[in-house]
């Protein structure tokens, strides 16, 4: 389902607001991946990851992430899926690993506490930041656009998290957000 499509269906979700995304971000990327959660959450209360058909996006699959919620040890962000682009960056299969983990980035505080947020208050989030990973003696800077949602089998309990995440060459001039939608 598109933008378009899904503009045209009403909804009964607290994720719909078009605005509530719109005034952060005009990435086509963003959009589709937002359009795509909503279109398969119909009219139950979070998207279920489990009935979601990642193949209707195969241009955002290389961008998706999803976080199974399995507490273990004080962890619990164990990464079920992660597309080929979040692989690259952090320049191993993370599948199977703890976020806590393997994330390296200087805003690894601020990234685990936006992933439990999604989480603990269930509700989706846009998050833009500038950060540098350390990779094997050298700096790689980048700008990172993320939009994460919470998901649910049950209609209650959060089970997974669903995102897109755009790694970008760094801008100097971007400003960081982090903001509940």
């Amino acid at each position: 389902m598109n933008l378009a499509q899904v503009r045209s269906v009403v909804y009964y979700s607290w994720m719909l607001n078009e605005e509530a995304i719109t005034k952060y971000t005009a990435s086509p990327l963003i959009l589709d991946f937002w359009a795509f959660v909503v279109g398969e959450t119909g009219e139950r209360p979070f998207p279920d990851y489990l009935t979601m058909d990642l193949m209707m996006v195969p241009h955002l699959v290389p961008k998706i992430f999803v976080v199974e919620v399995a507490p273990s040890d004080g962890k619990r962000l164990l990464f079920k899926f992660a597309g080929s682009h979040f692989d690259a960056i952090h320049q191993q299969n993370v599948m199977g690993k703890y976020l806590e983990d393997f994330y390296d980035g200087e805003n690894k505080e601020l990234v685990l506490q936006n992933n439990n947020e999604v989480i603990d208050r269930k509700r989706p989030y846009y998050f833009h930041n500038q950060t540098i990973f350390h990779k094997d003696g050298y700096d790689n800077r980048k700008t990172i656009e993320r939009l994460a949602f919470p998901c649910s089998s049950n209609g209650t309990d959060i089970n997974f998290t669903i995102g897109l995440v755009d790694f970008k060459n760094y801008d100097d001039g971007g400003k960081d957000v982090v903001v509940m939608l």
